[in-house]
């Protein structure tokens, strides 16, 4: 094995004649793809349970890649989602900008109602009958 990753598996192999390459690897049909010498190959069910790889006699490099249809759908979907996000906050900021940049002061002034005139502390105590 030159590379073992849990997506990926790279090897050398050498076969004396047409062999049958049974991986300890568990059989997992969508997503793992195979190229032997760089050309599509087929990934078979060993025992039931294992991966199993045809080789023909001589030197080959195996490499098996891992890429489900549905992770690939995942990702694209959050990416999608992530710049539907990002727009939106970008829309929003331009949208507070403009109006900021719209509205004279006095008319933001006028548009808040006038709230109750700040009483002054008074030095009477209040009265028994309040």
């Amino acid at each position: 094995m030159t590379l073992y990753e849990p997506r990926e598996i790279h090897a050398d192999v050498t076969s004396p004649g047409n062999s049958l390459l049974v991986m300890s690897e568990i059989y997992y049909e969508p997503g793992w793809n195979l190229w032997l010498d760089g050309r599509p190959a087929e990934v078979l069910r060993a025992d039931y349970l294992l991966r199993a790889v045809r080789v023909p006699p001589g030197k080959h490099e195996l490499k098996m890649r891992f890429d489900p249809p549905a992770f690939r759908a995942g990702v694209t979907l959050s990416l999608v989602a992530y710049g539907l996000i990002l727009l939106g906050l970008a829309g929003a900021l331009l949208v507070g900008r403009r109006k900021k940049r719209t509205t004279p002061p006095e008319a933001s002034a006028a548009a808040t109602p006038p709230g109750p005139p700040s009483a002054a502390p008074s030095s009477e105590p209040p009265s028994a009958g309040a």
